[in-house]
């Protein structure tokens, strides 16, 4: 966490749409403490830290806090308000949420990451700023300085404790496998040609390939933020290390898409929680844009990192494939 000692007033926020809890102004909430949250309901990071915000709201909001969770799309089907709407629901989010579709108050806030959390203090003052997970107890305790500075006499609980195993004293965090992005925009695919411009191509899969690098096989399209089979059957394939794996899909009609690890169905205790046994397959069944876990790496409960070789086989078209996410940190209890 960054403790600003200069103090800059708070930008005044511009919303695309608020969703829940508002609208709200800062300049009306002059006297409270107020901790903006800009996230993506399929950020694995934002989602990771959603367990502490909704502590925090509850043990403190009665005593001067509001938070307020500035959503700001990574991917353009993440500007709908009804998919939002709906994580929010899902997720059960108590505090209020904004949409921020035209990056007008993330870019008044110079943000360059999903999630990064801002403390503005009772007089409208910028006090802090976080960008990614953790801090948990510094936020916290940042949070009880400014709330004292409205009432000296008000008494705080003991600062959380990890709600997380990767939080916890004794995770081991690893060198995982980088976020891996599909579209010509960030990503780059191994075996393709590359243009910078939306294209189809037939891909052939090479012997030999790379660790944390994406490979196709079939009728793909390359789109600037995404890739999507074209024809059936169609494969991706990623060599990656980590302890989690997860995928950002956006299907348009309900879609099921057999998972294998090193060219077999996913050994139940590798499961994501998006994970199904499907006529003999490992499969995961996609019928919402989000974020889907589809490897967690356990053994006998003891979260474990590991290598393997990940494919994704679709047998049907109608679903864009955005970024691969990978969680690097363990927990052994």
């Amino acid at each position: 966490m960054q403790i600003l000692t200069e103090k800059p007033r708070a930008p005044e926020l511009r919303m695309t749409e608020w969703l829940q809890g508002g609208p709200l102004a800062l300049a009306e909430l002059r006297g409270r403490v107020i901790l903006l949250d800009f996230w993506d309901y399929a950020c694995v990071n934002c989602l990771h830290t959603l367990p502490y915000l909704k502590s925090w709201h509850q043990r403190y909001e009665s005593l001067g806090l509001t938070i307020i969770g500035i959503h700001a799309p990574e991917f353009q089907f993440a500007q709908a308000a009804s998919q939002v709407r709906d994580a929010v629901q899902q997720l059960e989010i108590p505090y209020s949420v904004a949409l921020d579709n035209q990056f007008l108050t993330w870019s008044r806030y110079a943000c360059k990451a999903w999630p990064t959390k801002f403390c503005i203090d009772a007089e409208g003052r910028l006090r802090a700023v976080h960008q990614g997970e953790g801090a948990y107890s510094a936020t916290e305790r940042l949070i009880q300085t400014l709330l004292a500075e409205i009432n000296p006499k008000a008494h705080f609980p003991v600062p959380m404790t990890p709600v997380q195993g990767i939080d916890r004293p004794g995770a081991l965090c690893l060198r995982a496998t980088p976020e891996l992005y599909c579209g010509w925009g960030r990503g780059v695919l191994e075996n393709g040609s590359n243009r910078r411009e939306s294209s189809v191509q037939t891909y052939c899969l090479p012997d030999a390939r790379k660790q944390d690098t994406l490979y196709l096989e079939g009728v793909w399209r390359q789109d600037k933020e995404f890739i999507e089979p074209v024809e059936t059957p169609a494969k991706l394939y990623c060599r990656y290390q980590s302890n989690r794996v997860n995928v950002v899909l956006e299907p348009t009609i309900d879609t099921t898409i057999q998972v294998l690890l090193d060219g077999e169905p996913v050994l139940k205790e590798d499961h994501g929680q998006h994970i199904d046994f499907h006529q003999n397959q490992t499969v995961v069944k996609a019928s919402q844009p989000g974020m889907y876990e589809l490897i967690h790496h356990q053994q006998g409960g003891q979260e474990q990192f590991e290598e393997h070789e990940l494919v994704l086989a679709f047998e049907t078209t109608g679903v864009k494939v955005y970024a691969f996410t990978f969680v690097g940190c363990v927990y052994s209890a």
